[in-house]
């Protein structure tokens, strides 16, 4: 099986480096750009028929619509974790506002829960699901495309990689099992790639 991992387009929020979590801003001008790169991407490595998954925020469906040309299947297990209280605001606003509990929690990679936010280990909890269920239900020789957030992408790839790697707006990972294998081989389609 293969699972092709998408991280959605820029918003302007990701521009202007805003906690978004389950906040809902569109994609920005660029974003659109870059999903439009994103599916010449995909279309340049052959990926044209496949099962294609989104979280139900817009800014990953509108990149999941623009990147294969079609609805998703929408499922809210692929949100970006739940920031809560700290949402909305870039990182030295959240300084300036929760002050040590807010670097804390950035320090202890997002333990405990942000105020109002989600827990770690419901966030794993959900995405790992999604993924089980996937496995569960692809055949062998089929791929799918998820287009969802940077932690997403993160969490269901970390059990798998020593390698601390947070994925841009835009980029794709690509998980692909073969048989007799638990852990799949993983390969990054970046941007500059696309442009070299």
């Amino acid at each position: 099986m293969r699972l092709i991992l998408v991280r959605h387009g820029e918003t302007a929020w990701n521009e202007a480096g805003r906690y978004q979590g389950w906040e809902d801003p569109p994609l920005s001008p660029r974003g659109w750009t870059t999903a439009r790169g994103i599916a010449a991407r995909l279309r340049l490595r052959g990926v044209t028929r496949c099962a294609l998954w989104s979280s139900d925020l817009r800014r990953a469906v509108l990149t999941a619509r623009v990147a294969m040309g079609r609805m998703p299947r929408i499922d809210a297990r692929l949100r970006e974790l739940d920031f809560g209280a700290f949402a909305g605001r870039t990182y030295q606003e959240n300084v300036d506002r929760f002050g040590s509990r807010f670097v804390s929690w950035v320090e202890h990679r997002g333990r405990p829960a942000p105020p109002g936010g989600e827990a770690l280990d419901d966030f794993f909890g959900r995405t790992r699901e999604w993924l089980d269920g996937v496995r569960r239900s692809t055949s062998a020789d089929e791929t799918v495309v998820a287009v969802t957030h940077g932690g997403v992408v993160r969490t269901l790839v970390r059990p798998f990689t020593d390698e601390e790697h947070w994925p841009g707006n835009g980029e794709i990972t690509v998980l692909r099992w073969t048989e007799g294998r638990e852990n799949p081989d993983i390969e990054r389609w970046t941007r500059d790639q696309e442009e070299a």
